[in-house]
């Protein structure tokens, strides 16, 4: 070949190299649009899958709030019913305790007036006794006052 067609094929060759990296360029470009289209369905989806799995956790976290709440409310009302027992015991317990103060009063009262002397050698029980029947009397005699009017 002559320096003449190498001439005339130089610039088929510049053409057709300058074809080839369009093309490569055009190819390469489309992979990349179909990479950016890959990365946003990986975005989207994720995105998703991120809905679905928050929603789901979100649920199961009000769930377990619900269940803790009833537990929460049950000790409440359990500790309530023991306050309220133990109130009714103890209001029984101070009763009887009343009760038994009273009678324990009563007999020490009874021993103390027993031992009591006045002068004259008279007990203050026996002092009661006449006192009593002082009253008794008076009560069944008629009246001798007589209203003014």
């Amino acid at each position: 070949m002559t320096e003449e067609q190498n001439r005339s094929l130089l610039p088929e060759q510049l053409n057709e190299m300058l074809l080839n990296l369009r093309n490569e360029a055009i190819v390469q470009a489309a992979n990349l649009i179909l990479m950016g289209q890959k990365a946003l369905h990986l975005g989207i989806g994720a995105l998703a899958l991120t809905k679905d799995e928050i929603s789901e956790l979100l649920t199961r976290m009000i769930e377990r709030g619900e269940i803790a709440e009833a537990d929460i409310q049950k000790t409440v009302n359990e500790l309530v019913e023991r306050l309220r027992a133990r109130g009714q015991a103890t209001d029984a317990e101070l009763q009887e305790f009343a009760q038994k103060a009273t009678v324990v009063l009563r007999e020490n009262l009874r021993t103390i007036l027993e031992q009591v002397k006045l002068p004259g050698g008279t007990t203050l029980e026996d002092l009661l006794k006449q006192s009593g029947e002082d009253r008794r009397s008076e009560s069944t005699q008629p009246s001798t006052d007589k209203p003014e009017g």
